[in-house]
């Protein structure tokens, strides 16, 4: 079963917070790069999946 569009970026800003209270310096930049990346991969497959339905 696929999760929901709104589970996953739930699941992101989740792993962001917690990246963002635990690391520090570099790592942290990248993980929210990294985290970010995965974020509007997922909205632009989601818009992507709305024109098709239409």
């Amino acid at each position: 079963m696929k999760p929901g569009f709104r589970a996953t970026m739930a699941v992101f800003a989740c792993l962001a917070v917690l990246a963002f209270l635990t690391l520090e310096g570099k790592i942290r930049l990248a993980t929210m790069i990294f985290l970010a990346g995965f974020g509007a991969k997922v909205g632009i497959e989601q818009l992507r999946r709305r024109g098709e339905k239409r």
